[in-house]
């Protein structure tokens, strides 16, 4: 137990870097952030709230205040399922440290439940900004005794163990099978967004909830009911103690054994799940030169695309845009050929259309982690003879690479919807380019400042890493900038094409800025970096 304790412990302070978090003068946590991890955790939990109030309401006007409870635990399941099946087989099975920790006085099973401690200790945090807000609008729609408030926190402890445990699985069993193929990544990417569209379309196949909140509420009952996921600890949590047993041992027993058995042949499934696809008809050919910026390019373009979280933390956002521009062309589209829109509400559509697109590319950006993802082959690139500008340059133009594509579909899009002047075009376009050109400079100046490069796992660069949270606070808090004051500007005077002007302007001044950054701090940063 004591080995299992310090290996959890080591585990939570690697992968957390939390050392780095104290000054080294006094050892004490910095108060910035400690501010930082109070903000994020008060903006997860308002926009928890702010949803679950919106549909608790809803249901309620509807005659149903008790679908909240089963729609919160299902997105709860749902979400820590999907996180589950994108990184247990990398965690668990395929981690950089296996062979360290092989070689240490512990037994294979010990290191597993280590690390699956630790996996449950993570869904146990994300769980908590879904859970608990479920139960408390619950409880202020909805009638609730002293049973529901007993069994709610025993309930929180066991939900996530079936949901990980099959989530692992077929983590693993996809990772074994993937493996195999050429593209494997291509291949995995492929399923997950399919998923996502999935869902996607789930989503929308019911009216608007501002148009016909009864069939939205009919629709997500009728869903809720063919899933089942959260079906069970609704009625558990209601009192229903033949529920609650069952409840109880599937949560526990498939646990236990998946503990049990992983854990007594964890050292041979993590061997079988690192086989990788040979070539067999290779054939040595003459090998193709190209210039220092298309060599860095390149590099950087098969480094993306060779990791699949990578890939799918970086790339979903735009997806996601252009998902929603195609939903909204083809049910906006007939409702504006309806109704009698004057001019003016028609010159503001592209405005909005603008900052949904800047919203969603001022989440994410692949540079935030590009120096990181390196790990311990940035020496490679930190000694290779070009210069800092060439590799910046090349960091920043994969970003731009990934996501400007999806904003000019985008664009072609918005012409479907509406009849959109060419110079309303321009700035669609311009607008949320230099959105992204902001985004890939800030993210590669927040990297070099909080670099990681000894991680045993890319999840833990791409979705956990200091330097991700900070250029996403920072991306939200620079698309604000953009576009609240074009916003207030076109509100009070109604000037559409100021109001563009205004947010360019802002944009240019940002650009600037984490332009000189990373030129003179960030330039001298990166030259003292080292592994």
């Amino acid at each position: 137990m004591n080995k299992l304790l310090i290996l959890l412990k080591a585990n939570i302070i690697n992968t957390l870097n939390l050392n780095k978090l104290r000054k080294k003068s006094t050892g004490k946590i910095s108060p910035l952030a400690i501010l930082l991890v109070v903000f994020i955790i008060l903006t997860a939990f308002a926009f928890s709230f702010l949803y679950l109030f919106m549909f608790g309401g809803m249901f309620s006007e509807q005659g149903l205040p008790g679908l909240i409870l089963p729609l919160g635990l299902t997105a709860g399941s749902l979400f820590i399922f999907m996180t589950t099946l994108t990184t247990a087989n990398g965690y668990l099975f395929r981690s950089k440290d296996f062979d360290m920790l092989m070689s240490l006085p512990v037994k294979p099973r010990t290191v597993f439940t280590s690390k699956l401690f630790y996996l449950l200790l993570l869904n146990y945090l994300t769980l908590l900004f879904v859970y608990f807000p479920t139960i408390i609008v619950y409880s202020f729609f909805n009638p609730t005794g002293w049973v529901f408030w007993t069994i709610a926190i025993p309930a929180f402890f066991l939900f996530p163990l079936v949901v990980i445990t099959i989530g692992s699985l077929l983590s693993y069993l996809i990772g074994f099978v993937t493996s195999r193929f050429r593209y494997k990544n291509l291949l995995s990417l492929i399923l997950t967004t399919i998923f996502i569209l999935f869902i996607m379309f789930i989503s929308f196949q019911s009216s608007a909830i501002e148009e016909n909140p009864g069939k939205f509420t009919e629709d997500v009952y009728s869903i809720l009911n063919k899933i089942k996921i959260g079906d069970l600890i609704y009625k558990s949590l209601l009192g229903e103690w033949p529920s609650l047993l069952i409840f109880i041992g599937i949560s526990i027993l498939p646990f236990g054994a998946f503990v049990y058995l992983v854990g007594k042949s964890y050292a041979k499934a993590s061997l079988r799940s690192r086989g990788a696809y040979v070539r067999k008809n290779f054939k040595m050919r003459t090998l193709r030169k190209a210039t220092q910026n298309k060599a860095l390019m390149w590099r950087e373009l098969k480094r993306y695309f060779s990791s699949y979280i990578y890939v799918m933390n970086t790339i979903i956002s735009p997806i996601l845009t252009t998902i929603i521009m195609v939903i909204m062309a083809i049910n906006m589209k007939p409702l504006l050929n309806e109704l009698p829109i004057g001019a003016d509400n028609m010159e503001m559509i592209p405005f909005v259309l603008t900052a949904i697109f800047c919203f969603m590319l001022g989440i994410t950006s692949t540079t935030s982690c590009s120096l990181s993802i390196e790990g311990r082959q940035f020496w490679i690139l930190k000694t290779a003879p070009v210069h800092e500008k060439q590799i910046f340059r090349a960091k920043i133009l994969l970003n731009l690479i990934v996501s400007v594509p999806f904003i000019i579909i985008n664009v072609i899009i918005a012409n479907f919807i509406i009849e959109i002047t060419i110079l309303d075009s321009i700035f669609m376009f311009v607008i949320p380019t230099f959105l992204v050109l902001y985004m890939s400079v800030l993210g590669l100046f927040v990297n070099i400042l909080f670099p990681r490069f000894d991680y045993e796992n890319e999840t833990k660069v791409v979705k956990q890493s200091v330097s991700v949270i900070v250029t996403m606070i920072f991306g939200f808090i620079g698309s604000a900038l953009i576009l609240v004051p074009g916003f207030i500007f076109v509100f009070n005077i109604g000037n559409y094409l100021l109001g563009f002007l205004i947010q360019l302007g802002i944009e240019i001044v940002l650009i600037a800025v984490v332009i000189f950054l990373l030129s003179s701090t960030g330039r001298e940063k990166y030259k003292k970096l080292i592994i």
